[in-house]
């Protein structure tokens, strides 16, 4: 009895192990399929003199969200990506207080290094910057390293979302890029703050 029992829960387990699969590969699909569709008719940023073309996108029922390379640069690979996003129905500060929480959530993974809210010369933005890093299954070599700067700003019927994100691969660029963000943090922000999207 208790091996038939036992057979209808690994039975029920692989069922939702199958659904899961089945719904993970169905969302891959549906955003290949999405790979470069412009929800938001903006197909490239221009930022700092160089142009950010177009090479993701996602339209879940929450937000749009559109990813932005310079030319050789790929999504899971890039030294600099820009972020667009639209989230209907929400506040500027509704948006930046999930981000907040997901941040001193991550911060206690380890995920996150370190995240601050920056002032804004808009009284109705709200800017954060913050850093992620991942590690090596050793815990101890840190292999990617990611500074990033968000600005949510009230758009029409919800918010818009321009981001900056640039990463380092492997310990010695990583070292480098640490040098790099602090010579280069205030520029790097300002731009995002001063970018006009149209």
């Amino acid at each position: 009895m208790k091996s038939k029992q036992n057979e209808q829960h690994f039975l029920k387990c692989l069922s939702k192990g199958l659904k899961a699969s089945l719904f993970a590969l169905f969302f891959l699909i549906s955003s290949v399929i999405s790979a470069q569709t412009d929800f938001l008719e903006i197909p490239s940023i221009t930022l700092d003199g160089q142009v950010y073309e177009l090479k993701w996108s996602a339209h879940a029922r929450q937000k749009v969200v559109q990813e932005y390379l310079l030319p050789n640069e790929t999504i899971t690979r890039y030294s600099t990506k820009l972020i667009l996003e639209y989230i209907p129905g929400k506040t500027v500060e509704s948006v930046a207080v999930e981000r907040l929480s997901d941040l001193a959530d991550g911060r206690e993974a380890g995920r996150v290094l370190n995240f601050r809210q920056l002032e804004s010369e808009d009284s109705e933005e709200i800017m954060l910057e913050f850093m992620v890093g991942s590690m090596m299954p050793d815990g101890q070599t840190r292999n990617a390293a990611e500074w990033n700067v968000y600005r949510y700003i009230p758009g029409q019927e919800g918010v818009i979302v321009l981001a900056m994100s640039r990463r380092a691969y492997g310990e010695e660029n990583i070292r480098a890029f640490m040098q790099e963000i602090n010579q280069n943090r205030e520029n790097w922000i300002n731009s995002v703050a001063g970018s006009r999207l149209r």
